[in-house]
């Protein structure tokens, strides 16, 4: 008869940790979400409305480049592999599509690194001039 109390106040005591980790996790959550918001208020109202699009030339330039290369990478592959379609078009659709991105992977890769190279040492500049 103990053991079966003693169970049933394990189980309880078990349930109740549990609950108090959840809540506890909760909080953490929701502390660390009003952390950023607050970042970013401190961040608009020091540096400004304009600072939340810093790089964002670059990154449409760079988006821009990528998705040039792959439809023009594309449309290459899929006149190249032409004489898969009426074989097994499954098999030409992924393919095509894979070489397309391989492609695109492989020449757009530089210019990505250069990008968060140069982002990033322009935040050491700024922080240097501080």
């Amino acid at each position: 008869m103990e053991n079966m109390e003693n169970m049933k106040n394990n189980s309880i005591e078990i349930k109740e940790s549990s609950n108090k980790k959840k809540k506890n996790k909760e909080k953490v959550q929701k502390s660390d979400f009003f952390k950023k918001i607050l970042e970013v208020y401190h961040l608009i109202k020091t540096e400004g409305f304009s600072c939340l699009y810093n790089g964002l030339s670059s990154a449409l330039t760079g988006q821009v480049l990528c998705n040039a290369i792959w439809f023009c990478s594309y449309n290459i592959s899929k006149e190249s592999l032409m004489f898969l379609k009426d074989k097994n078009f499954v098999l030409y659709s992924i393919l095509t599509s894979g070489l397309a991105s391989a492609i695109t992977v492989f020449t757009t890769q530089p210019i990505w690194t250069l990008n968060s190279r140069m982002s990033k040492s322009k935040e050491m500049v700024s922080q240097f001039n501080k």
